[in-house]
């Protein structure tokens, strides 16, 4: 048996490291994710927002329609919470958005959290002191 050996750098490590959670979750959104948003939406009685589409929500229809789904939802003022509140498919998105790996929430009076990724606070909390 002939062995190859391969060193990772970081960078490699980190690329192959979110390819695999970009494909993991993109099959999540188009499944589960995108049921629990269609629910709720529905209950709501929320059309998708018209907004662009950003990163790889672009490569697929059922993306594309969670995308505008969730961000519609994301519109949606806190008070209008108990019209959803028991929804399996609204406390799964809640779940999810309010995940810490999309970043530290918003501070906004909506429905879903909306995250700021980690990059956009370095760069706010580091401003004007850019080179």
């Amino acid at each position: 048996m002939v062995t190859e050996r391969r060193v990772i750098n970081n960078r490699v490590f980190l690329l192959g490291l979110d390819e695999l959670y970009r494909e993991a979750m993109k099959r999540h959104e188009r499944d589960e994710l995108l049921r629990c948003a269609r629910e709720t939406a529905n209950v709501l009685s929320v059309a998708p927002a018209d907004v662009p589409i950003e990163g790889y929500y672009t490569e697929d229809e059922r993306l594309m329609e969670y995308f505008r789904l969730v961000r519609a939802i994301q519109k949606v003022p806190k008070d209008c919470e108990s019209e959803v509140a028991n929804l399996v498919g609204f406390k799964r998105l809640n779940q999810v958005t309010g995940s810490p790996i999309f970043g530290r929430p918003f501070n906004r009076p909506s429905l879903l959290s909306v995250g700021e990724d980690a990059l956009s606070v370095a760069l706010k909390e580091t401003f004007p002191n850019w080179t």
